[in-house]
């Protein structure tokens, strides 16, 4: 690894007494990346040499209060410089008090050398999330789900001792600020390696402390055609979806021509969120039959309360909880199409039904259905199959309906008063909705025929 500080880190922070750079940014430059941002603890007045450092870099600079230990961030055109005082008597005090060896390093400015007094190097080499001391998780509770988080974006293994303290400590995340846990599941659902991460916060207990509406899906069995439980199908989807949204799909032996780019990249972290929670209402709704069938009737309503609680509990924006619902509420209708499909019962007025209550988030819930199907089906032609259905659905929704959708709409209300003389009334809007999807499905192409069309429909709903 490298020994000596890079000439852009000098450019940023100059050489000077009791300057460190610390954290992250150290260890991203032992690993050979680019750090995103650079952190600085300072022996002196963190303030004065913030305000140093924006005059250098032309930037300006933001006081943060908080937690004890006040922040200036340094703002730039290319990066952010965060500047806080030593948190200890000395550089040693300060790293001992951090969370983890890979960032308990800094580097001395002054004397152009790299402090490692917990092993932080060692343990980069080896690709080990390991905790400070017995204490860092009572000194901030965040740290629990913090080692999973790393340990995703990273592709490290956290160590046994860490793991049992965690185990030990599961509890404590409840303290955490929950705008804060938010963040850290914002950046472990987006690495490629969310399930695995999930899988080690179940077996510490974390995951049920963090998400207590999955406790009751340990060990909720399933009809014969699933081999997992419910929680472990949630996360063999999860995994699925770590897999072809991290553009790794051939490697599941996949139909030739599936798309690398269904889902916007920014939206990943939310379609894994909602396939966490897609079948957490199972349990709540489990029953069997006359014939001892196991059957889980309005289980994906229940999953949207459930998850809906943990978006207001987690502080997730309006945007995001919505994203989430539309996901869950409407995850089993591309299966019912592809049913009807194989029944030969099919419609396209069923297909743009599925389209229209979808929206935005078409080509999102259709890649979940493909990730929920290969968690559950081991048959090779089946899932073939449905996943070429899929792409058709997708083809159909890209260069037919969204195209077809924008276009106005023949008629408006405004028509149907003028027109027939009808009163304003709740039923404007099913008869439009009516004109909009047989002008988007090619059944209607001018006014005259939508008024029509109005009319007949009309007639046809009246008692």
């Amino acid at each position: 690894m490298q020994a000596h500080l890079p000439a852009a880190f000098r450019k940023i922070v100059p050489a000077a007494p009791g300057v460190y750079i610390v954290g992250g940014c150290i260890r991203d430059w032992l690993l050979g990346r680019r750090p995103a941002d650079y952190d600085i603890a300072v022996a002196g007045d963190p303030g004065r040499f913030a305000s140093r450092t924006a005059r250098a870099l032309s930037g300006h600079t933001v006081y943060l209060a908080g937690a004890g230990h006040p922040l200036f961030r340094v703002v730039s055109s290319t990066f952010t410089v965060d500047v806080t005082r030593l948190d200890g008597v000395d550089i040693f005090q300060d790293l001992s008090r951090r969370d983890f060896t890979v960032n308990a390093m800094a580097y001395d400015t002054e004397h152009d050398r790299l402090i490692d007094p917990h092993g932080g190097q060692a343990d980069l080499a080896e690709k080990k999330i390991r905790a400070v001391g017995e204490t860092v998780f009572e000194a901030d509770p965040l740290r629990l789900l913090r080692a999973f988080r790393l340990a995703a974006t990273l592709n490290f293994d956290i160590t046994p001792a860490t793991l049992a303290a965690i185990t030990a400590a599961a509890t404590r995340i409840g303290s955490a600020a929950a705008e804060r846990i938010r963040e850290e599941l914002r950046r472990l659902f987006t690495a490629d390696s969310a399930a695995e991460q999930l899988a080690g916060m179940k077996k510490t207990g974390l995951m049920f402390t963090v998400f207590p509406e999955l406790a009751a899906a340990r060990r909720c069995p399933q009809p014969p055609a699933h081999s997992l439980d419910v929680l472990g199908h949630i996360l063999e989807t999860i995994r699925r979806l770590d897999t072809l949204l991290g553009g790794r799909h051939r490697s599941l032996n996949l139909p030739e021509g599936l798309p690398e780019n269904i889902v916007e990249p920014p939206c990943h972290w939310l379609l894994k969120f909602a396939a966490l929670y897609h079948d957490a209402g199972k349990p709540a709704v489990f029953h069997r039959g006359p014939d001892n069938r196991i059957r889980f009737s309005g289980h994906a309503g229940e999953s949207v309360r459930m998850a809906e609680i943990a978006a207001k509990r987690l502080r997730f924006s309006n945007r995001e909880a919505g994203y989430i619902h539309t996901v869950i509420k409407n995850h089993m209708r591309p299966m019912m199409l592809f049913t009807a499909h194989r029944k030969g019962t099919l419609t396209l007025r069923g297909i743009h039904r599925f389209f229209r209550a979808a929206g935005p988030l078409t080509p999102d819930i259709l890649m979940h259905n493909i990730a929920d199907t290969l968690a559950k089906h081991s048959d090779g032609n089946f899932n073939r199959s449905l996943i070429a259905f899929t792409m058709q659905l997708l083809t159909a929704y890209r260069t037919g309906y969204r195209p077809m959708e924008a276009r106005p709409l023949l008629i408006t209300g405004h028509d149907l008063i003028e027109e027939f003389g009808w009163t304003p009334s709740a039923r404007f809007k099913s008869v439009l909705q009516h004109i909009r999807s047989a002008q988007t499905a090619g059944l209607i192409r001018t006014r005259q025929e939508a008024l029509a069309a109005a009319k007949a429909f009309t007639c046809k709903k009246a008692p």
